[in-house]
Order: C-alpha cells, then structure tokens, then sequence
C-alpha cells in the first residue's frame, strides 16, 4: 500500500516567497506614483538655496519634483537671507511652477566720526554716531550733524546679505565769522535767542541761517535774519536802533473829547497813540460845554493808560409858560415839564415844547458860561378841523413825503346799488376824528432794502419788480410791521407795533411811531380829491372809469398776453408794476392809490355789522390772522377792484401787494 509523501519547504524558500511579495508591492506602488504624480517645478531665488520638501510623496527627477497632489511643507535656505518656510497646495494640473523667493538679511552699517552727530537717513532721524544701524538694501541719503561741524551729506548704497558695513566720516569744522556794529555801543547782541555778546563785535559762528536781534533800553529792537558762510567773515555795519515807541491810551469823562498834545491836534477819545521813548508830552482835552484839562508828561518811558475828567461848563436856565405840565425836550431828550429851572452845559441847544393839543414851538438858544437865562413860552392850541398848527407835510429820514389829512365824517364801504359792489363792502357812517398824515407814494425796494439788504422783489412773466424805485412786494403783514417799527425808531420814534403770540399787533391807542394807515383812514384819502371836498368818488381819481389813457396802472392792452380780464381799451404803457412816481398824482398829490399795487392797511378782517351808530376811528378787530388789503393793482381787470370801497383780505404775500406809511396828526 502506498503512502503520501509530505513535501518540505525549506527556509530559503519562505525568504524568496517574502522578497516576491514585497516587490510586488512596490512595484504596485510605483505604478500608482507614476499614474498619479505630477510634475512640479520651484523657481528659487537665490539658486544657491537649498530647497527641502517635507514629505516622502515627492521624488526629485532633473530639475523638478514629481508629486502626489496634496498639502506640502517646504523650506529653502541660503547664506545671507532669511530661512524660508511654506505650505503650499499641489493640484492635479501637470506642469506646475511655484516660485520660492527668500528676502535678503539686512546690513549692519557701522558709522563712525571725530565728534558725536546726528544721523539721518532720507531726511529721518535715526541716532547718534558712533553707532551700528540695521538697514535693508536700497540706495539712501546720509546725512550727519554736528555741532561745530558742516553738516556731512553723502549717498550710500547697501547690499543687503547681513555684511558688516562700516563707515568712517571725517567732519569739516564749520569756522565762520561775524562783525557787528551799530549806532549805539553796548547793545546786545542775541543769535537765536540766546545772548552773544555787545555791539561792537567780532568772533566765531557756525555758518548757515541766523536769526539776529540787538536790545538796548529805551531803543526799539532791530530784528534780521543773516546767512553766514562758511570759512568766511560776515560784517554788518548798517543797524541804526530807533528810539522805543509806547502806547498812550486816553480815555475821558465825557468822551469824544479833542485831544491836543504839544499844540498839535492828534484826535478824540477814546484815541490810543504811539510816542518815542524820552518824549515830553504836554497834553490837553477840550470839549464843547466843558473846562478845558490838561497833563504834562515828562521823559515817557514805558506805555501809559491816561484818564481824563472834563468838568461841566454850565449856565442856569428857568423855563416857564402855558400850558402848565407842557413837555420840555432838550436836544431831543426829554428833561421835563413846565415850569423847569435846571443847571445846563453852556453851549447851543435846541429847545422844543410840547404838549398834546398845542402847536409845539422849537427854539435854537445860545448859552454861555456862568450865565443864567429865563425863557417864557405860550403854545397856542391845535386846530384839527382847519389844520391849523400841523405841519403840512413831514418827512422820514428815508426822505418819504407824508401828507396832512384833516378829519371828516363819511360814509365808509357801499350802497347795494353801486356797480361792482362785494358783499363785505358794508354801508355805514364813520368819523376820522384826528388829523393823520399820509405816504404820497407807496414803499420801494430801495427803501426797503435800507432795512433788509438782500430782499428781492421778484419777477413776474420776465418782466421785473425788483428795480429800486419799484414798489415792494411779497411782504407779509408782519413783515410790513417789522419795516414800520425800524422806521420810526430811526426818527426816534416810538414804535407802533408789538409781538403778541407770534403776531405783530397795532398798540390801542394808536402811538406816535409810523404805521399802516387803518382801512377808514385809506377810504377816507380815496373817496375824497382833497381835504376840501365834500363829494365822494367812485375811484380814488374820480368818477369816470379810465376815462383816459396813464391814469392809474391796472391790467391793461399791454398784459394781453398774460391775463384774461384786462380794460381792452385802455393802456398805461406797464406789464407789471411801474415806478411808485410814474402815473399822475391825484388831488392830494399821492401817487398810485388808484393801482400800481394793492396797499395792505392796519385792519384784521371782518365782515362789519351794519349799524346806525356813528363809528369814530375804526380800527377794527383786535386778533386775526387775515388783513385787509386796498385799491387795484397791475393785475386788475375789473371793475370791483378799482373801486375805493373794494376789501381784499389775505394772511400771506402776493407779488401785486404793497404798502405805504401813515403817522398820527400829533
């Protein structure tokens, strides 16, 4: 029977099978390396760099690296720069460069001179030499300084690498010279601020830019700026020191006394002058009404503060006259009531009494000195119904002309029969019991540019309304006011108007200050030609309407163009508004109430009550926010508005919307 035989491996066997195996592996390795690296150059700078890549998936083939894609740590390193170290990415793309530059260590520059300097690089402060200083590559400016020494500049190029870069500077002693001389001895000489020395002088400086001064009591100093060179002697002979200069500074009690000093008249005070060092001053102060003063002022040697009294020069004046009570005015100041007796500046003076009811008188007096003066007036009474002791006409100080009107009772509004009549024209019986005066021609842009410089009236169709001698226009009621209360206290006035919740509102009774004249006053001007008829008018220039051509400027042929309701057969020659003194006066000799612009007037609107009560100078409500406006204006075109009884009304501004002035008789 036959048996199996067991077969023997021996032990070189299992080596060889071990050693097939592993070479099986790597060959399978190398196979995946090969399908799946790709090739990598590096651009090193500098080339000597040795280049080291972190990880065993890199193989170094020629000049470039096959790798598997992936994270990678490379480093390079070269003499003379710094190590280099990165992470980079390592994609699938075949052929990739990657650039590896490593920056150059810095030099140390070693400088090194005969005196301690300071060291600029590029005009930068960098340290004091001797001294080592770590500088990049590049090329640079160096400079050094040094006290004693011209400034040492140089430029310098540095190659980087860490190297030892020494440098030895030999300064130039900066030696120059400077002579000095003026017309004083023994004044100092100061170089920079600090004091060098006295006139005259000779010695050692540093070259270069100076700021040279010299000082002596009681002289001014002399200032120059001075550019020494170097190695060389700079003289200055040509200084001459003036004498000092100080401030006197006089003030006096009363002011704007005239100022005399050694007979020559240098101003009023309060006046501040300069004088010289060492002057004698004999000054003198005279003013009208005063005692003259004086002061000697001996061998002036520093600035002066001089305050100088003036005693009153007076005389002794006794006012008496009729009627008791009556108002003294002096010089537009009011003093007090007759009968006065008072110790006055002896000098003219302008002497009013006054007293309501009475025609004031005014008087020009001569006073003089230690003199005593009696003075008896007797006013005579006011005429209001004749006018009789009123001034005719008065006069602003924008030289605006009001006319006198006197009283008269009239019927104020219109009958339900008259053409063109408006529902709040209510009929009714009225007094203006008071003289009033009156603007003849309406407020302009240049007057009223005088209060507010800047305003422009505006322009309507391209035609202007801004010219001077055009009415204002697009003020509001309150706007009006504030011009009125500037006017009267320019006149010395006081003003009519006060703000009450935000509005201007006229004071009851009406004061003295100029105003808008109320809306009886305005129809009392219109429905009459003067303050002699008795017969009222339909228009303020008579009864016919537009009988002629220029009589009043409303919406004529000329504004066709613009406007639909115009007098088809009339012309005044005007777009828009024409100069408040371009149409012919009416029988007071008042411009423009007739048209031109509507005029605001006093009154807060209301429609009246109809009444048989005699109403005596209406002002009409108290509060409001709408005003009444009167008379026709360059947009026109109707009957209604022309009319004297016609009422507008409006809380805002309108380019066609005016004003003129009016003053209480007394």
């Amino acid at each position: 029977m036959l048996k199996p035989v067991r077969k023997q491996i021996t032990r070189s066997g299992k080596i060889l099978r071990v050693l097939s195996a592993i070479i099986f592996v790597i060959l399978l390795v190398l196979i995946w390396f090969a399908f799946s690296a790709v090739s990598v150059r590096f651009e090193v700078s500098p080339t000597s760099a040795n280049l080291t890549i972190n990880s065993p998936l890199s193989f170094p083939l020629n000049d470039r690296y096959l790798m598997i894609p992936g994270e990678y740590e490379i480093e390079a390193e070269s003499e003379g720069y710094y190590s280099y170290f990165s992470q980079i990415q390592i994609n699938d793309t075949a052929n990739q460069v990657i650039p590896v530059e490593l920056d150059l260590l810095p030099d140390t520059l070693n400088i090194e001179a005969q005196a301690v300097s300071e060291i600029y690089i590029d005009d930068i402060f960098i340290d004091n030499s001797p001294g080592s200083i770590e500088i990049f590559s590049g090329t640079y400016d160096l400079r050094l300084e040094s006290e004693g020494y011209i400034a040492y500049e140089e430029e310098i190029v540095i190659d980087g690498g860490g190297q030892d870069v020494f440098k030895i500077v030999e300064l130039t002693q900066d030696i120059a010279f400077l002579s000095i001389e003026s017309n004083i001895i023994g004044a100092e000489i100061y170089i920079d601020g600090q004091l060098f020395g006295e006139t005259p002088f000779r010695g050692n400086i540093t070259s270069g830019n100076h700021d040279l001064e010299l000082r002596f009591e009681g002289y001014q100093s002399f200032n120059r700026r001075i550019n020494v060179p170097p190695e060389e002697e700079l003289i200055i002979t040509d200084i001459n020191l003036e004498l000092a200069l100080f401030e006197i500074e006089i003030n006096s009690d009363p002011e704007m006394a005239s100022i005399i000093i050694n007979d020559s008249y240098v101003g009023v005070t309060p006046i501040t002058l300069s004088v010289r060092s060492g002057e004698n001053l004999d000054i003198e102060a005279n003013k009208l009404g005063y005692l003259p003063t004086s002061e000697i002022i001996e061998n002036v040697n520093g600035s002066l503060l001089l305050d100088l009294t003036l005693d009153p020069d007076l005389a002794s004046i006794v006012i008496t006259g009729n009627p008791e009570g009556a108002e003294v005015i002096l010089d537009g100041q009011s003093i007090g009531n007759l009968p006065i007796s008072m110790e006055v500046l002896a000098l003219p003076h302008t002497l009013r009494i006054q007293a309501e009811g009475y025609i004031p008188r005014e008087e020009r007096i001569e006073l003089q000195s230690n003199a005593s003066y009696s003075y008896n007036f007797n006013l005579e009474l006011l005429n209001p119904l004749t006018g009789d002791g009123y001034a005719q006409t008065l006069r602003t100080f924008q030289d605006q002309e009001l006319r006198l009107v006197l009283p008269k009772i009239f019927e104020m509004g219109s009958s339900r029969r008259e053409q063109g009549r408006r529902s709040n024209e209510i009929l009714r019986e009225v007094e203006i019991s008071k003289p009033f005066y009156i603007g003849i021609r309406e407020v302009t842009n240049a007057e009223y540019r005088e209060f507010r410089p800047e305003y422009n009236s505006g322009s309507f169709g391209g035609a202007t309304l801004n010219n001077p001698n055009q009415p204002v226009v697009g003020l509001t009621w309150n706007e009006v006011a504030e011009y009125l209360n500037w006017l009267s206290i320019q006149d010395q006035l006081q003003p009519v108007y006060e703000m009450i919740a935000g509005q201007y509102r006229p004071m009851i009774p009406l004061r003295n200050g100029y105003r808008l004249p109320t809306e009886a006053e305005w129809e009392r001007v219109a429905k009459f030609n003067n303050s002699d008829s008795e017969e009222q008018q339909l228009f303020p220039w008579g009864n016919d309407l537009l009988a002629s051509d220029r009589i009043a400027n409303v919406a004529d042929i000329s504004t066709a163009r613009v406007f639909q309701n115009i007098f088809n057969n009339y012309s005044d020659g005007y777009i828009t508004s024409s100069e408040v003194d371009a149409l012919p006066q009416d029988g007071w000799g008042i411009f423009g109430m007739g048209g031109n612009v509507s005029e605001w007037v006093q009154d807060v609107y209301s429609v009246p009550v109809t009444t048989e009560t005699l109403e005596i100078d209406p002002v009409g409500p108290l509060d409001g926010s709408f005003h009444v406006y009167k008379g026709g204006n360059w947009r026109s075109g109707t009957l209604s508005e022309l009319r004297a009884s016609f009422r507008g009304f409006s809380e805002s501004s309108h380019d066609y919307l005016g004003f003129r002035i009016a003053k209480n008789g007394q």
